[in-house]
C-alpha cells in the first residue's frame, strides 16, 4: 500500500500539501475490502486455487482506475519484485500510466 500512497502523493504539485493529504486521507478512510478483492465463488479461496490468485482484484483495479486520476508531479521510485526471476523492478514518474496502475496492483 506503500506504493498507493507515493502515487497518491506523487499526483499533487508542490504546494498543494493539504490537498493531497486530506485526498490521502479520504481515500484510505473510505476503502472497504470489497473494494479490494472478493471470494471468486461458493468455496471462498478454494475456488481461486486455478486462477491467477485466491481472490478477485477486480474491484480494486477499480478502485485505482478511479483513484489514479491525474499526472504526476513529483518524482517517484516504485519497486517490485519480478516473481519469475525474483529480481527487483524499479518504475518511476516517466512511466507510462497503464504501467503505473500493474505496478500498483502488484504491490
Amino acid at each position: 500500500m506503500g506504493a498507493l500512497n507515493a502515487v497518491g502523493m506523487s499526483m499533487y504539485p508542490k504546494g498543494q500539501e493539504k490537498e493531497m493529504a486530506n485526498n490521502l486521507t479520504s481515500f484510505w478512510n473510505s476503502l472497504n475490502s470489497s473494494d479490494v478483492y472478493k471470494a471468486w465463488g461458493p468455496l471462498g479461496i478454494f475456488s481461486g486455487l486455478d486462477k491467477a490468485g485466491l481472490y478477485d482484484n477486480q474491484a480494486f483495479e477499480n478502485v485505482i482506475d478511479k483513484f489514479f486520476d491525474k499526472g504526476l508531479y513529483r518524482k517517484i521510485a516504485l519497486t517490485i519484485t519480478n516473481l519469475d526471476d525474483g529480481l527487483p523492478e524499479v518504475y518511476s514518474e516517466k512511466n507510462d500510466r497503464e504501467v503505473i496502475k500493474k505496478v500498483l496492483m502488484a504491490s
